[in-house]
């Protein structure tokens, strides 16, 4: 997932967003926290 272009890295950021907002699973949120920091350290 850190390999992807500006542009898909966002596209898919804002798709764990609206998955996240209608999750509340933990588990899931603390994937997306992985992802975030991922996404930021990367871009």
């Amino acid at each position: 997932m850190c390999c992807l272009d500006g542009q898909d890295r966002q596209v898919i950021a804002l798709l764990w967003v609206l998955r996240i907002r209608q999750s509340k699973d933990k588990a899931e949120h603390s994937t997306f926290i992985g992802f975030d920091l991922c996404v930021t350290r990367t871009g």
